[in-house]
Order: structure tokens, then C-alpha cells, then sequence
């Protein structure tokens, strides 16, 4: 226990005595340690020095424990007239401080219970004596301040940061706690005016955000999961630091001298050990699973850990039990996307100004006319700003479409990065001003991008001819309810008669179904769609544009079928087909005039292709590909005849082999087990893979031939 990182520690057993350790280091090693004095329930705060807070089954009792040591300290019971359950706690320094006081915020009630610990644990011989908690009443003091009887319903999560207290309320605004009196009983509160991004309200179980603080700076972690809730996939991550002295909440792209490890009861940062600690993780547990969220690479590993001895019921805990932990800077070993490509531009437009490296637009083009090569073309792109404006010569278009198989794109901020999974290669696009580098990607087709932004604004945009259809712009969400999650597609190349479908999830578990022409120009038609009368639930992917249909695949294999029709009325059809196995991802995919669905087992444990047959209301197994592919994830699916010999049969994944690098991860119908292309015949683990999120597979193959003549509605970049 003397190592300089983390631990996640697993309490089971009776009374949960038994503990048994597991390092990030070495997931599939255990260490089993039997402590019968720190029989507790719940574990609520970790110290980055040993120390924990826990409670008893009834959240009445409170101890400190200290795992290194292996000592407890008992604190007072809360108030025997105190009937709640206590659902945050917070420590305002370690416990190894003198000025250490702990605050407990209650369930249903406004009330925080405040207990202040002075010299006592740096001798743990000493008794509490007469120490009770203090009971304080917040309510006055929000209405006062926020003037919102709504924000008293559901308690204040209070944290610590660099020496202050903050507070976060209902509707995630950020209070700073000026004063905190124990001895009256009072606290006095000021509204920063700062809500945090993207947090969630008690109607919305999807989505869950965790706090943590080092070095005097606020991180705020927002984890999205799965509409199958017992399943908890992670979808997305975002990661925000708060600057404190200009109280702005800014986006981390990349931390690579930090370190998160993340539970539901307590969260912290440190900073990064190479090689022990890798930075730009954020580590976190599920179901004897533990996980590792890459924040520059934004993909997702997975791997078992060994807990043979483990049964349900059990809880978990982070642990860092060194409290020399090294805090000195080191130098940035790894910049910006450089870290994840081969392929970059080493200068920005300014360098290549100042250093006087001017290259005429007219000879640029010129030497882009010799290039005879679609990738050779990127790397001409990636050199100079001038070729970057360049569009793709016009003697590539006979010879691009017979050479490529689909790469997946990923957007970065303003960047984004396609992959070449064939040649394992890497490349950049720099997005241009807005519209597109404030919008989101959402789902990918035949080599166009369809994007939304701020505003309900919507555009298509090639990103090979840097071509950029708008739709019309939507109103506001319906209803003014509360947007949780929305999926897009549309039908086909941007012509006139293009049709594009946006399906909203809203808290309330409402949807709304909005539909929009390019021809149209004014508006989106919408509907509101009472998901549980018709006992259906929209679940995390795509629609698929099938036979002047909009197919939409939903939870246990239902479908639901919309159709915009010409006076602009939107119908649909629910179809209720049986569940087609267990499963927990799927995927909806057109393949020569035929429906397919692709069901994931979870950590990959089984892989199903089957055929929608909307006549008999059924899936029907499909044992073979044959001479197609087939390319998933969640923003966009392709089925697709393979250019290169050897890809037929396969369904390819967004997930990459080994820490760094590009080996891309598919499962073979032929072997009915997962491969890499960089491993030839190999098998591979697919718990051990890295998932990119957020990625769409684009194909572009298609793009030079996508000059359409649309005066009237593209703009030029």
C-alpha cells in the first residue's frame, strides 16, 4: 500500500469486513485484506492521505477511517430527531488538519450538518468528548439569494477549493459560501451568476457530473450513458475547469500532467506519475469493470478486473493511500493533436507568415494538378495553409472512388481528425469560422457531414470539398422542456429534394420528431410522439433513411417508421418485432435494398446480424455477409462492397488495439471472433480495446463526385 497511486478498494463480506485491492497498474492482480473494525455501509469521502469517511446501513453513524493505518475514529450520531438519509458529504481539508471540518448535506430536507474535528485525528487516541454536529437551515438563505423557492427541493452539494466553499444547487447554479458559522447555526451564501455546462436535473438519470479539485482549480466530469440504464455504457465525457478569477467555465481538450478518478460518492484530481499514472485519464469502475477515459484521444478502454472472491451486494471505493504524491511540474511531453497523428501541420497560418514562407494560391494549385494520389493529396493539404484552401482536383475524381474503404472522423473543437483505418493513418481538417466550429457532428453520409449548432441551426458540409448546404433554421425545443438528447439523418445528397430528421429526447421521456426539406427554406415540421403510449424507447444511434422512410431502431429491436410526406404532414408506424437476442448496443444499417440491425453483447460477448422483414413483423439471423462489410457506430452505419480483398464478411467497430495507434478492431462472421488489422489472424480481447466516441464513419470515396450545382444555397469557405 505504499505505491504512489491509486487503489480501487472493494468492501464485501459480512459486515463488510473482507477488502479486497485492485491497482490501475495491474487490473488483473487482487489483493485481499480482512479489516473486522471498519465495518461500514457507504463510503462517501476519499483523502488523497488514506483517509475515509463512511457511515452504517441508516446514515446515522459517521466514521473516519484510515486504511494505510488502520485506524477508525467514531463520530457523534446525527440528531435523534433527524429522520432523513444524508446524500453528500464533504471534507474541508484533510483530516490530518487542524482546521478539518466535515459537512453533511440531507436528502429531503434543506438542512447541512456541520461538525468541526480541531486536533483530534492528528491523535487518535483522543476522544470527541462533547463535539456534536450542528444542524444549519439554508432555506432563507437561497430564496434570498437566487429568489427561487424550486432551488430549496433538493439539497446543496457543498465541495472544497483551494480554501473556500462552494455549493451547488438543484438547477446546478454555483454559490459561494461567504460564511459559515457553526456556533449560530447560519451560513451566508452569494450567487455567482455560473451554472455548470451541461449538468443535469433530477429528471434526467442519463446524464451525471462529478466534481473535483486540484491545485485550486474547479474540474466539473459529465458522464452520458446508455438509454438502458442497468447496462450504464458510457456515450460521452466532457470535462470543464472553472477559472476562478474570471469565473468562466472552459472545455479540457487535453490534460496530460492530470489524473481523475471518479465514484459516485467522491471524485479527485492529482497529478500525473509516469509511468504508474498516465495523465489525460480519467479512471472509473462498473461492475467489476474498470475503465479509462482518455481525454485527448476521447476513447474509451475497458478491462476485467480479477475479484473471483467478490459477490453481490458490495461497494467500491478510490483510495490514494501515499500521501507524498509528487506535485512538481514537468514538461508537456506530448502537444495539442500531434499526440494522435502522423500527419500534421507543423506551422499555423501566422508562423508561416511571419517567417516569410509565402506560397502565390495560383503555383499551389499548379502543384496539386500532379499529385495523382487521394491521400498524397491530404498530406499536400497538411503542409501549407495555401494548399488547405485548395479544392480537390478535378483528375482525382475518376481515380478515389475505387480505392478507398470508409474512414472514421472525429471532431475535436475546431479540428478534426480522419482516420485511414486501412493504412493506419491519421490527418487533420481545420474547421472553418462558424457555423461549423461551433456545431456538433451528428451523423455522416455518402462523404457529407450533417452538423448542428447553436441557435437550431443545421448545415450539410463536405469536408472534402469544403462545401456547406444550411438547412432551416428550428425554433425553439417544444414546450420549452428541457433537451436531453437528440439524434439526426438525412436522406440523401444535398439536391433540392434532400430531407433531413432530428428525433429530440426530452426529461420529461417525451420525444419530438422534427423533419425539414432543403427546398423548403422556411421551417421544420414537427411532432410531438407519445413514446409510452406506443410503448416505445428511442435508444443511442442513428436513423436510417430506407425506401422514403426514416426507420428509427429503439429498445428490445422495436422500430418506429416516419414518413414526410409531400403536403408536409409527418406519419409513422411502430413495429413490434421480438426482441432479436440480448444484447446491449445495436445498429441499424441499409445493405442492397435490405434492413440490417447489428446487436452487441455487452463487452462484446456476443455479435448478431439480422434482416428486418417489415411484411412478417420479425429479425431474421443472418449467418453471412458475403461479399459486404460493415462499418458501426453511433453516428453513422455503413454496409458497403469492399475495394480491398479480405474486408468481406466483417463488421468493423470504432475501436482501436493498445494504448496509442490505429488498429482498428473488427469481428469476423467467418470466425465469430474479434480481430485487428495490425495483428493479421490474432484474436483480441475485446474488453482490452479502446472505443472512440462520438466518431462517424464517412466515406470518401464519395466526395469527389458530389459536385452539385446548388447556386442558391451553398456557401463558399
Amino acid at each position: 500500500m505504499a505505491a504512489p497511486y491509486a487503489w480501487l478498494v472493494h468492501s464485501h463480506g459480512e459486515n463488510n469486513g473482507n477488502h479486497t485491492f485492485s491497482s490501475i497498474t495491474s487490473p488483473e492482480e487482487s489483493h485481499f485484506r480482512r479489516f473486522p473494525h471498519s465495518r461500514h455501509e457507504k463510503f462517501w469521502v476519499s483523502c488523497n492521505d488514506g483517509w475515509s469517511l463512511s457511515s452504517d446501513a441508516d446514515h446515522r453513524h459517521f466514521f473516519l477511517w484510515n486504511i494505510v493505518q488502520q485506524k477508525k475514529i467514531t463520530l457523534p450520531p446525527l440528531m435523534n430527531n433527524f429522520r432523513g438519509y444524508i446524500s453528500h458529504c464533504t471534507l474541508t481539508s484533510p483530516p490530518t488538519k487542524p482546521d478539518c471540518t466535515i459537512l453533511l448535506s440531507a436528502t429531503d430536507t434543506p438542512l447541512i450538518f456541520c461538525l468541526h474535528l480541531g486536533d483530534v485525528v492528528l491523535n487518535c487516541d483522543r476522544g470527541l468528548g462533547d463535539r456534536q454536529w450542528i444542524e444549519i437551515n439554508y432555506t432563507d438563505e437561497v430564496i434570498k439569494r437566487l429568489n427561487n423557492n424550486l432551488e430549496i427541493i433538493t439539497p446543496l452539494r457543498v465541495f472544497s477549493c483551494n480554501g473556500g466553499l462552494y455549493a451547488q444547487t438543484r438547477f446546478s447554479r454555483l454559490l459561494l459560501i461567504e460564511k459559515l458559522d457553526p456556533s449560530y447555526g447560519r451560513l451566508v451564501l452569494k450567487s455567482l451568476r455560473l451554472s455548470f455546462p451541461g449538468a443535469p436535473d433530477i429528471f434526467e438519470p442519463e446524464v451525471r457530473g462529478f466534481l473535483a479539485e486540484f491545485q485550486g482549480k474547479i474540474y466539473w466530469i459529465l458522464f452520458r450513458f446508455g438509454v438502458v440504464k442497468e447496462d450504464e455504457e458510457v456515450i460521452d465525457v466532457d470535462v470543464h475547469g472553472l477559472d476562478l478569477s474570471k469565473m468562466v467555465w472552459k472545455r479540457i481538450e487535453h490534460a496530460p500532467d492530470l489524473v481523475f478518478f471518479v465514484h459516485e460518492t467522491s471524485s479527485f484530481c492529482c497529478r500525473a506519475i509516469e509511468p504508474e499514472i498516465h495523465g489525460n485519464r480519467i479512471y472509473f469502475s462498473s461492475n467489476k469493470i474498470l475503465c479509462s477515459y482518455h481525454i485527448g484521444d476521447k476513447t474509451l478502454s475497458a478491462k476485467s478486473l480479477h475479484l473471483p472472491e467478490i459477490m453481490s451486494p458490495y461497494s467500491s471505493f478510490w483510495i490514494m493511500p501515499d500521501q507524498s504524491i509528487r506535485d512538481e511540474s514537468r514538461e508537456e511531453k506530448i502537444k495539442g493533436a500531434s499526440e494522435i497523428s502522423n500527419v500534421a501541420v507543423k506551422k499555423s497560418e501566422e508562423e508561416e507568415t511571419k517567417d516569410g514562407s509565402y506560397l502565390p494560391f495560383d503555383i499551389a494549385e499548379k502543384v496539386a494538378d500532379f499529385v495523382d494520389d487521394f491521400v498524397d493529396f491530404l498530406h499536400l493539404r497538411a503542409s501549407h495553409s495555401v494548399f488547405r484552401s485548395i479544392p480537390i482536383p478535378r483528375h482525382l475524381n475518376k481515380t478515389t472512388p475505387s480505392l478507398y474503404s470508409p474512414w472514421l472522423i472525429l471532431q475535436r473543437d475546431c479540428v478534426w481528425s480522419m482516420i485511414d483505418t486501412v493504412c493506419r493513418d491519421s490527418y487533420f481538417i481545420k474547421l472553418p469560422n462558424p457555423p461549423l466550429s461551433i456545431s456538433t457532428l451528428c451523423f455522416a453520409r455518402k462523404g457529407w457531414l450533417l452538423m448542428s449548432g447553436r441557435l437550431f441551426s443545421s448545415h450539410l458540409f463536405n469536408p472534402f470539398t469544403r462545401q456547406l448546404v444550411p438547412f432551416p433554421k428550428k425554433s425553439s425545443s417544444l414546450d420549452g422542456r428541457r433537451l436531453s438528447r437528440s439524434f439526426m439523418a438525412f436522406s440523401d445528397y444535398p439536391s433540392p429534394d434532400c430531407l433531413a430528421l432530428e428525433v429530440n429526447k426530452f426529461c420529461d421521456e417525451h420525444f419530438e420528431i422534427c423533419c425539414a426539406r432543403l427546398c423548403d427554406g422556411d421551417r421544420w415540421r414537427r411532432i410531438l410522439f407519445p413514446s409510452r403510449d406506443e410503448q416505445f424507447q428511442f435508444y443511442d444511434n442513428h436513423p436510417v433513411f430506407f425506401r422514403g422512410e426514416f426507420y428509427i431502431l429503439g429498445h428490445c429491436g422495436k422500430l418506429v417508421a416516419v414518413k414526410f410526406r409531400q403536403n408536409g404532414a409527418i406519419s409513422w408506424n411502430v413495429f413490434r418485432p421480438e426482441k432479436p437476442c440480448s444484447y446491449q448496443q445495436n445498429f441499424l444499417v441499409e445493405c442492397n435494398g435490405q434492413l440490417w440491425g447489428v446487436f452487441v453483447g455487452r463487452f462484446g460477448e456476443r455479435v448478431g446480424v439480422f434482416e428486418f422483414k417489415a411484411a412478417e413483423n420479425a429479425w431474421r439471423r443472418i449467418e453471412n455477409l458475403g461479399n459486404c462489410t460493415i462499418f458501426i457506430s453511433r453516428c453513422s452505419s455503413v454496409a458497403a462492397m469492399p475495394r480491398i480483398p479480405g474486408m468481406e464478411n466483417r463488421i468493423y467497430f470504432p475501436r482501436f488495439c493498445g494504448e496509442t495507434g490505429y488498429d482498428v478492431v473488427f469481428y469476423s462472421l467467418e470466425t465469430n471472433k474479434f480481430h485487428s488489422c495490425g495483428t493479421k489472424d490474432s484474436e483480441v480481447d475485446f474488453c482490452g480495446t479502446r472505443e472512440l466516441l462520438n466518431a462517424a464513419w464517412i466515406q470518401p470515396a464519395y466526395a469527389p463526385c458530389c459536385y452539385i450545382c446548388l447556386p442558391k444555397l451553398l456557401i463558399s469557405l
